[in-house]
């Protein structure tokens, strides 16, 4: 089961990832909280922001 929802949540990241750049408003909403605009963004911090909005702990 974990799996799966690690699954989830990698695909989320990279749907994340596709859209942030092409301006899309959801994608920007979703990474403005975390991160302010100029900041590279890739893979890694798509993920972040998707644990983040799972209620997972960045540490």
């Amino acid at each position: 089961m974990a799996n799966n929802s690690l699954d989830i949540y990698g695909s989320e990241a990279k749907r994340l990832l596709k859209f942030y750049p092409a301006d899309n408003t959801d994608a920007q909403s979703r990474v403005a909280p975390y991160f302010p605009d100029g900041t590279p963004f890739a893979l890694q911090q798509a993920q972040l922001v998707v644990a983040l909005e799972s209620g997972s702990e960045a540490g």
